[in-house]
């Protein structure tokens, strides 16, 4: 297990995540969480549920995956789509919601996505990899790699690189390869970085995975 791995977790909450990774002591998972290696989650982050790539940099007071309510229905509240929400109430009140539709989802969170300080990600979203989320963004839609979008909701402001040169990382996978391949080269030029490391003899990144929740861890 990682040293570097706590936080507070739910009777609900069912963890898979490769070792290394960073979680805050002050972070709260609730339910279905996976994520990659070397990602991490700042202080007070708060998610119902999220599948998160390797190299994510989640920064404090993030809240990712949370229920959705119904505004369609007769009321909000959770006890009328079927849940007792902690209340004592009678049996068989409110209808159960289809699960399987899209806006309930947990969302999907690629590899090397920076997420700004208090950023609302909801539920059906997905974003793409080496994507950019601006601080305090309430993200709806989906975001596409190597986009950079921000706003109350959130909107497409630019993407990181050429569409060439992100054709050619997205065909690169650099996340899924060991560390000691990226010693020595110069990663703050990234045409170059392209080329060295399409060349470079690689190994792959293997690392130790385990399943978690709320009595017990064990390795995968």
């Amino acid at each position: 297990m990682s040293s570097n791995f706590s936080c507070e977790m739910t009777s609900f909450t069912n963890i898979t995540y490769e070792d290394p990774c960073r979680i805050h002591s002050s972070c709260k998972i609730m339910g279905q969480f996976n994520i990659g290696a070397y990602s991490y989650l700042g202080e007070n982050c708060l998610v119902g549920g999220a599948i998160i790539g390797r190299y994510c940099s989640i920064a404090p007071g993030v809240k990712i995956g949370l229920g959705e309510h119904e505004p369609n229905h007769i009321s909000m509240h959770p006890i009328f789509f079927g849940s007792k929400h902690s209340f004592n109430i009678p049996d068989r009140i409110g209808t159960q919601r289809d699960l399987t539709l899209k806006k309930h989802q947990i969302p999907k969170i690629g590899h090397d996505v920076w997420i700004g300080a208090n950023v609302v990600i909801c539920r059906g979203v997905e974003i793409g990899n080496g994507a950019v989320i601006a601080a305090g963004s309430i993200v709806r839609e989906n975001v596409g790699s190597y986009s950079i979008v921000g706003g109350v909701p959130a909107k497409f402001i630019k993407l990181r690189f050429s569409k060439d040169i992100i054709s050619e990382l997205m065909e690169l996978n650099w996340w899924d390869y060991e560390l000691e391949n990226f010693v020595g080269i110069d990663t703050s030029n990234v045409e170059g970085f392209i080329e060295i490391f399409k060349q470079k003899k690689k190994s792959k990144a293997k690392y130790n995975v385990y399943i978690r929740n709320s009595e017990k861890e064990i390795l995968k």
